[in-house]
């Protein structure tokens, strides 16, 4: 905690981000999701994608924060806007079960299209894709064109997605 404590007050969000996630987990410090939201909020103030997803997953999980699919989805999309893969996945997820959006296959794709466009390991990679192909087993293919054309689109005008 020593180490992340000084370069965080350098200013480094990874530093933030692993205050931050110790404060969640209770992993060497007492666990304390305010402390842990503080830190994750400081290093989203600083641009951390990372950083977003967590507070999603606050939102999400009803960790520290009332549970909330509206907001964590705003904090989903914050992180999916940046290229964050495993913000795209958790909207593919939400989308496909339902959770805080209507339930929907098309979106449910979407998500996981652009999810499995990430630089991730293979066996990963492999699930995403079979999530993906599960989704779109159930569209039309009229549906399954007009969305891969708008998934091409959307990677046309957002940061290259990532880990």
């Amino acid at each position: 905690m020593e180490w992340y404590r000084k370069a965080a007050d350098k200013g480094s969000p990874d530093a933030m981000v692993n205050i931050c996630l110790l404060y969640r987990d209770g992993n060497g410090v007492t666990q304390d999701f305010s402390q842990s939201m503080n830190w994750c909020r400081k290093a989203a103030e600083k641009g951390s994608d990372n950083a977003l997803a967590v507070i999603a997953g606050f939102y999400s999980d009803g960790k520290g924060v009332p549970q909330d699919y509206s907001e964590a989805l705003r904090w989903y999309q914050k992180a999916a806007d940046k290229g964050y893969d495993r913000a795209l996945l958790a909207i593919a997820v939400m989308y496909e079960q339902g959770e805080g959006v209507p339930q929907d296959s098309g979106e449910a794709y979407f998500w996981y299209s652009l999810s499995c466009a990430a630089p991730v390991p293979g066996d990963t990679l492999e699930k995403w894709r079979g999530w993906r192909d599960e989704a779109a087993a159930k569209l039309t293919p009229a549906k399954l064109a007009e969305i891969q054309q708008r998934t091409r689109q959307w990677v046309k005008v957002h940061p290259a997605i990532h880990d």
